[in-house]
């Protein structure tokens, strides 16, 4: 019975709990006195992992009004860990046990939990009080010192699900999932399910210099063309496309500086400041540009352009004349004959529209217009 607890010499004052300011404790420990021993074994493992169990020989005040302090004890608690075993449950245990359940029904964050111990075996939980049988236990059965046993009794009065009994190594695999993001060419082997879109833009590029891929916004126009086409185009299998060097960027707010750069990346020789003056001057200014670029490449070698989200030109620019030599000079490079130039454009389509605006680059798009769709 539970004032045994208190008889004979109390524990050692560093044994005794010691709850924080607020007076709570982590765990509530109930269980029959025969199996004190094993239930003071597990107490002191609590304690050394920072939790502070309400345990009857530590907290019971001798000579004091022992019945008021388990129901205290009880409310100050968290959890309340419901120990069974061999022995059954002893009276005093069947009455901290209703408690319990009578605080778990009104506070959710109450947790109450049996703790099974070393020598019930077999265990039957309708053996247990009704409503206690029904919640998952903590299993002690391979004894107080068991490793895994302790680790899923701590978790389970931090309210934290047991997990799996060894750690798992960290995977520092690429995610192949990308969530929102687009595809890059860097994630070609993660990109499937677009195979006969991809074999159409290369069909494309066999009898053309301009692609326009167009759809709607999410619909995947960039991962088509950055993860499934141009890794298709540096193996070669456009003749000759093994050589080309290819250039992406997206027009921004300054879209003629923004090509300027990626000419300049082709023949650093060329000068950033010159070929933007160039650009902003002459439509054949990219034509020229990539014609000296490649001057001492083989003749099937050329420069792909890529201007991913060309819908930028609308909302991010605000130069009108800015946009009109940044499609001049596209259009102009991709249809002039004997060009050594190849676009790509990736459009979303309730900007296409906005393009006819530009009847050179639009009746090009119109005609070598690919839809991302489907």
């Amino acid at each position: 019975m539970r004032p045994d607890s208190v008889e004979g010499a109390g524990p050692l004052q560093e044994d005794r709990a010691s709850p924080g300011a607020q007076g709570r404790f982590d765990v509530f420990l109930s269980y029959n006195s025969r199996d004190r021993r094993s239930v003071e074994r597990v107490a002191r493992h609590l304690k050394k992992v920072g939790l502070e169990p309400w345990f009857d020989r530590w907290s019971l005040t001798p000579g004091g009004e022992w019945q008021d302090e388990l129901s205290a004890g009880l409310l100050q608690s968290t959890a309340c860990a419901v120990f069974i075993g061999p022995h059954d449950v002893g009276a005093w245990e069947r009455l901290e046990v209703a408690l319990a359940l009578n605080r778990a029904a009104t506070d959710r964050g109450f947790r109450l939990f049996p703790v099974l111990l070393p020598g019930l075996d077999p265990f039957d939980p309708a053996t247990l009080p009704p409503f206690l049988a029904t919640r998952t236990w903590v299993d002690l059965r391979g004894g107080p010192d068991a490793d895994r046993g302790l680790q899923e009794l701590a978790n389970a009065v931090r309210g934290v699900p047991f997990g799996l009994v060894t750690a798992v190594e960290r995977d520092t695999t690429p995610c192949p999932y990308r969530g929102l993001s687009a595809f890059e060419e860097e994630h070609a082997r993660f990109y499937f399910g677009r195979e006969g879109h991809v074999q159409r833009l290369l069909e494309r590029f066999k009898h053309s210099r301009c692609v326009a891929v167009v759809g709607p916004s999410g619909s995947g126009k960039s991962s088509l063309v950055r993860a499934g086409l141009l890794p298709r185009l540096r193996a070669g299998e456009v003749p000759g496309s093994e050589t080309w060097r290819i250039r992406v960027l997206r027009p921004g707010a300054h879209p003629v500086a923004a090509l300027a750069g990626q000419v300049v990346a082709l023949d650093p020789a060329l000068g950033l400041q010159s070929t933007l003056d160039a650009l902003e001057a002459d439509e054949r200014a990219l034509h020229l540009a990539v014609t000296a670029a490649l001057a001492d490449t083989p003749p099937d070698c050329r420069a792909l352009i890529v201007v991913d989200q060309c819908e930028e030109l609308f909302t991010l620019c605000r130069d009108e004349r800015q946009r009109l030599s940044f499609l001049a000079a596209l259009h102009y490079a991709s249809v002039v004959p004997g060009g050594r130039t190849a676009v790509v454009l990736t459009l979303r389509a309730d900007f296409y529209p906005r393009l006819a605006a530009y009847p050179g680059i639009a009746q090009l798009v119109e005609s070598n217009q690919f839809s991302s769709v489907g």
